[in-house]
């Protein structure tokens, strides 16, 4: 594991910024941004929440609504106010920087649909009916993260550096002793699970990135869908959070991972952790069928001194058939439908 306060994502990130500022594709743009009077500091996307100017759900964020997957800047929201003091904020003027994303259109056409599934590019593409915008790739401080070079008080937004993590995790793992022949090797598979609220971030600023500075691109990028807790999203304030760490505290971690891969497929719907039914599946098919199976089958072998008698007709089939399953299950796998495997 890695983080991406580090001084490796911050090398890699300045490195792939300065080749898109060489290559042109960087531009300057004066916006009018939020500003918080009261706090008296410009505010970042996260530092800002309103109403999501499309499906309306309230309580969202400056740069994007969680509930329905729209991107949009702070200033479109409605309704808005300072996260921190709850002041509604006013407009100034900031120069920020910007991807000229649209030199990259007639690449990222091609180059979606032979990288994701035919379900999610198909909804990307629609991006491409009209010009892309140009990505701003700059937050006015207070801002965590990097300072970008060159720009004093201006630091790289969350999604320009969060992807690099990868590379940089890659790089400290090999002790910083040449993470691009394995990620540039040829036969190097590259691939994303990710959420399918952060697929843009992934499918359109990521592959553009790391083609200007020369890098490989994702071998595939396979979003998921969201997990939710009996009907309901996650939540910490509505206690319908739960941690990975809290739970193998008091269970065993493998049948939440029986449960998951139960219900998980390459689609991107939600699955949903519903408490009865996680009960009933692992009483059902761990303990009912498999772990009975196994002490049977021990208690047999016992028996008959730890060897297996001559099989029937019937029982050879039925190996048979379990050595033929095989390929089924790993191309199940290979194709992460999960829920067909199990």
């Amino acid at each position: 594991y890695g983080s991406t306060n580090s001084e490796a994502t911050k090398k890699i990130s300045d490195r792939i910024f300065k080749a898109l500022e060489s290559d042109g594709k960087i531009e300057r743009k004066t916006l009018m941004q939020s500003y918080c009077e009261n706090d008296k500091m410009f505010l970042p996307d996260r530092y800002v929440k309103g109403t999501c100017p499309k499906c309306g759900a309230i309580d969202q964020y400056g740069d994007g609504c969680e509930v329905c997957g729209t991107v949009y800047s702070a200033s479109d929201l409605k309704n808005p106010h300072c996260a921190v003091c709850g002041a509604k904020p006013v407009d100034r003027p900031s120069e920020h920087l910007y991807v000229n994303l649209q030199s990259y259109k007639e690449y990222l056409k091609e180059w979606v649909p032979q990288h994701t599934a035919p379900e999610v590019a198909k909804k990307l593409m629609e991006w491409f009916e009209g010009d892309l915008q140009p990505w701003c790739i700059s937050r006015d401080q207070p801002y965590f993260g990097f300072e970008i070079p060159g720009h004093p008080s201006k630091f790289y937004y969350v999604w320009f550096d969060a992807p690099i993590g990868y590379l940089a995790a890659l790089d400290e793992s090999l002790g910083g002793k040449g993470f691009e022949s394995v990620w540039n090797d040829p036969k190097t598979e590259r691939y994303h699970c990710i959420g399918k609220d952060i697929v843009y971030h992934h499918a359109l600023f990521w592959p553009s990135m790391l083609k200007t500075a020369g890098f490989q691109t994702p071998t595939g990028i396979w979003p998921h869908g969201m997990l939710q807790v009996n009907g309901a999203k996650m939540s910490k304030s509505r206690g319908t959070s739960i941690y990975a760490s809290t739970f193998a505290k008091h269970l065993d971690p493998v049948y939440l991972r029986y449960y998951f891969a139960c219900k998980m497929s390459s689609s991107i719907d939600d699955i949903d952790l519903s408490f009865d039914d996680f009960v009933s599946r692992v009483n059902s098919d761990l303990i009912g069928k498999i772990t009975n199976v196994a002490s049977r089958g021990a208690q047999m072998l016992q028996k008959l001194g730890g060897q297996l008698g001559p099989l029937s007709a019937e029982g050879l089939e039925l190996v048979k058939k379990a050595h033929t399953l095989g390929d089924e299950i790993a191309q199940c796998y290979e194709e992460r439908e999960f829920a067909k495997a199990m």
